[in-house]
């Protein structure tokens, strides 16, 4: 009776421990978005990016839409933002910035990564430096859907305009890209789009690395 009642309890502590080893896991891991919905209405990823960017001098950065959180104690996010730099000629780029947010709601920036794009075409790129320009709209889901259906490994799902041209010859898309294995794995990606020939083609494609 013994000796059942120690192997129980062995078996209730080893189990305990495993429930907190995978709880530890998925809290301090990250959550990343996949629709664009859930990027643009994250209105508290928005005020902690509004709040930490007080104290932070020589680079301004407008939200653009959330791509990540991670729950530690406080709050992480990872946003994606147009960033200006503070000078008498101000440089533009896209950036991801990372803020946390403590239990009492102070934020502070932890990192501010530019984004360089890359595929540049002959008139540059415009980017969206507001929500209403990340609209995706038929056009380039038809364009990314023809671009991309002879490729195998991945699918991929048009989420938001960052870049375009001037004539929407070529975009920069950022895209939710499902890759075709066991588990379905899913992430984001840049997607870059451009005419030739009648026809959109798909350039290239870099991931994003939502955790820092």
């Amino acid at each position: 009776m013994k000796k059942m009642f120690a192997w129980i309890l062995t078996l209730v502590l080893l189990l305990s421990g495993v429930c907190t080893v995978a709880s530890a896991a998925v809290t301090g891991g990250w959550e990343i978005r996949t629709t664009a919905s859930a990027m643009l209405k994250d209105a508290q990823a928005r005020k902690a990016l509004e709040k930490g960017m007080e104290e932070y001098t020589g680079y301004e950065v407008k939200p653009l839409a959330s791509l990540g959180t991670q729950v530690v104690a406080g709050t992480n996010y990872c946003i994606l933002g147009y960033g200006s730099t503070v000078t008498l000629t101000p440089k533009n780029n896209l950036c991801l910035a990372y803020v946390y947010e403590d239990l009492a709601g102070k934020c502070e920036i932890t990192k501010i990564k530019t984004i360089h794009l890359k595929e540049k075409p002959a008139g540059g790129w415009k980017l969206a430096q507001k929500k209403s320009a990340l609209k995706v709209d038929s056009k380039v889901t038809k364009a990314l859907k023809k671009a991309t259906a002879g490729l195998a490994g991945a699918s991929y799902k048009a989420l938001l305009v960052v870049a375009r041209d001037k004539t929407d010859t070529a975009f920069c898309v950022l895209c939710r890209k499902k890759l075709s294995d066991a588990e379905g794995t899913t992430g984001l990606c840049l997607a870059y789009l451009a005419k030739k020939d009648g026809q959109y083609q798909l350039s290239r494609v870099d991931d994003i690395k939502v955790a820092r």
